[in-house]
């Protein structure tokens, strides 16, 4: 009996003492060690959408960092070499910018560059401590033609829950002939540019028509214009400027009608001008732009959900992250007849 009772308190002894040396485990472990996954090697990324068509285009340098390593080696850019060469050879850039005290900076390529249609041009970069990065990218040898066939403006009613009242608003509808001149490349963003207003900030609702197959993802680097007092306005300092980006496949005969709804939405306080024009710009785009883009808008719709499929974004840039295009584009300038709204 003694025994049989000795034999059950030890068992109970044996379990409580586990259960305690497990807890104290737990204790010991909590705040002292953090694991962090091995220190990668930093790189260069680098983005640029650039038109061969206008003179103002720039390229945005970061150098890359990662998240776990609060701390960098080196917590700016330094020194930053760019050099662009033709494929015979010949540097049509040769830069150097010096004391980069942050990990960003963007850069204003001359106005005279050019970039000749269907040439290849190799871009090298250098910042202090990382390796170089280097991309070659081919000049587009054609853009399609933008043809406008009708407008139709009006205004429309629109009720505000907040305000609890409707209020009056223009709206048109701009149909669109696109002709593909069957040259390379085949893939496209249309853009609405001249976003005219008076005061200092007016946003400018525009969609393509239904059916139409497209994805929406913010381009970078690209700077659009709007006609102010202070000149043009880099869109990319505003934040993600997002268009409609899609492809060939849906031309018939080598045509592709779109119908174009613009919407002007004034903010508070802010007069919209409806006497200036507007610009529409077809942008003709490389694949390897077409791709990203589409990788940005799939990452967008995914980053917050924890059980969906990773992401990766493409990229064109040996030794680093990004991309670097170079673009074609063709423009429609026109004044819409709206109907001011007081």
């Amino acid at each position: 009996m003694f025994a049989c009772v000795y034999s059950q308190f030890c068992f109970m002894d044996n379990k409580i003492l586990a259960f305690l040396c497990f807890c104290l485990a737990l204790v010991s472990c909590e705040g002292n060690y953090y694991f962090q996954p091995p220190n990668k090697q930093e790189l260069l990324s680098l983005t640029a959408v650039i038109d061969i068509n206008d003179s103002s285009n720039v390229i945005l340098f970061e150098k890359s960092y990662q998240i776990d390593y609060p701390k960098e080696e080196q917590e700016y850019l330094g020194n930053l070499e760019i050099n662009i060469i033709d494929d015979q050879g010949i540097t049509i850039l040769s830069d150097t910018i010096s004391d980069i005290d942050s990990l960003m900076y963007t850069y204003t390529l001359p106005k005279n560059i050019v970039f000749e249609k269907e040439k290849t041009y190799q871009l090298l970069a250098k910042a202090d401590g990382i390796p170089a990065a280097k991309c070659a990218v081919e000049a587009p040898s054609s853009s399609a033609i933008l043809n406008i066939n009708s407008i139709n403006a009006g205004t429309i009613s629109v009720y505000y829950p907040s305000l609890e009242e409707e209020l009056i608003r223009n709206v048109a509808e701009v149909n669109i002939i696109l002709i593909d001149e069957g040259l390379k490349p085949d893939y496209y963003a249309l853009l609405l540019e001249g976003f005219n207003f008076e005061g200092d900030i007016c946003y400018i609702y525009y969609r393509l028509k239904e059916g139409l197959d497209y994805f929406r993802s913010p381009i970078h680097t690209y700077i659009a214009y709007v006609t102010v007092d202070y000149g043009p306005y880099p869109v990319f300092g505003s934040g993600p400027y997002i268009v409609p980006f899609f492809n060939d496949i849906q031309f018939l005969n080598k045509q592709l009608p779109i119908t174009l709804y613009i919407e002007p939405r004034p903010i508070d306080g802010v007069i919209f001008d409806y006497t200036r024009p507007i610009k529409i710009t077809l942008l003709s785009i490389p694949k390897s732009l077409y791709d990203y883009e589409y990788n940005l808008k799939e990452y967008s719709q995914s980053y917050s959900d924890p059980f969906s499929e990773p992401v990766y974004l493409n990229t064109n840039i040996e030794n680093g992250h990004g991309i670097l295009s170079l673009c074609n584009s063709t423009s429609v300038t026109l004044t819409l007849p709206w109907e001011e709204i007081l």
